[in-house]
């Protein structure tokens, strides 16, 4: 089994909404897509008592989905007609997404500067200016957009994004906490990739979308994007459906040099 296998097994388990097949009869898992393959496992199920088996995608194979072999390392296949798929929606909750849940932006230490001034502050290449001597308010400097390489004087050019946005940590699990938390998600500070200042026509393409669906454009910030992204989701205790598992941590892998 490969380090890649293993270890997204491992997330699937602890935070995935990982898909199952429901197997509500006897069925095999076979080491390959293929009925006269050898087998693995014969999983015992019925209608009232049903067995899941967790798949490692969603792709079919000859008539069979990849799964991971229950109480053991390996990975084998299993036929479609072995059970009922489920848990292959994006999110396993039909909550409706409000972005007014996440109270944002606060000046949690009261230094006047709210946190989109803080980020565009930290994340600024050099001194900024403000529109007041209070300094509370950014009015220009210079920063390098990590999405796109591009580089901007005027903030109102930039928006601060959540790297999980505000939408899919809400559907991952946000929806089901409490005001104060999703208000400390939407301007945490103390992880610099939380939140980031970014080119607001990029970070508007974007939107809710996860990396199984959006990469920013500048390649070569990939590995620092899928790194933050998946320890965002661990940190905040969020889940990933399999397509963005696969896709996050196909990347993550590729980034180290292991092999899938």
């Amino acid at each position: 089994m490969s380090k890649f296998a293993i270890l997204l097994l491992a997330f699937t388990a602890c935070a995935s909404n990982a898909a199952v097949i429901e197997v509500r009869r006897n069925a095999i898992i076979r080491a390959e897509p293929d009925r006269s393959a050898a087998q693995i496992l014969k999983v015992q199920g019925s209608r009232a008592a049903p067995t899941n088996v967790s798949l490692v995608g969603l792709e079919r194979n000859n008539g069979y989905y990849r799964v991971f072999v229950p109480n053991s390392d390996a990975i084998g296949w299993i036929a479609k007609g072995s059970g009922r798929l489920k848990g292959s929606d994006p999110h396993d909750t039909l909550q409706h997404f409000d972005r007014k849940a996440f109270k944002h932006w606060t000046d949690d230490d009261g230094d006047c500067q709210d946190a989109r001034h803080e980020v565009l502050i930290r994340d600024a290449d050099g001194p900024v200016s403000f529109r007041h001597s209070t300094n509370c308010t950014v009015a220009s400097g210079s920063w390098q957009d990590p999405f796109t390489g591009n580089k901007f004087s005027d903030p109102s050019d930039l928006d601060i994004d959540h790297i999980v946005p505000l939408e899919n940590a809400f559907l991952s699990g946000a929806w089901n906490w409490t005001k104060a938390r999703r208000e400390a998600y939407a301007n945490f500070l103390s992880d610099p990739m939380h939140l980031l200042a970014v080119d607001d026509s990029e970070n508007q393409r974007k939107g809710g979308r996860g990396p199984e669906d959006y990469m920013p454009p500048n390649a070569a910030f990939h590995c620092d994007y899928v790194n933050a992204w998946i320890k965002i989701k661990r940190d905040w205790g969020l889940k990933m459906t399999v397509r963005e598992a696969e896709a996050t941590f196909g990347t993550h892998f590729g980034c180290i040099g292991l092999p899938e």
